[in-house]
């Protein structure tokens, strides 16, 4: 199914910004503006992801990271 992940990060986007100030409760807006700020700031890199089928950060770089020694 070709395309399916980028149809996945528009319905996310979609979903969060039909939670963000639409709710009672303050806990949606709350779990919606992290997904929000991210896509907003690095869809770019998820996309790339979906693109290469693997991180797309320098193995060199990660290994420096050690929080970032594990990601694929």
């Amino acid at each position: 199914m070709a395309g399916a992940p980028y149809v996945l990060i528009a319905l996310l986007f979609g979903v969060a910004t039909n939670i963000v100030g639409k709710t009672l409760c303050a806990f949606g807006d709350a779990a919606a503006t992290p997904v929000l700020t991210t896509l907003n700031h690095f869809r770019h890199e998820f996309e790339a992801h979906i693109r290469e089928g693997r991180c797309t950060l320098p193995a060199e770089w990660r290994a420096r990271d050690g929080m970032l020694a594990g990601a694929h």
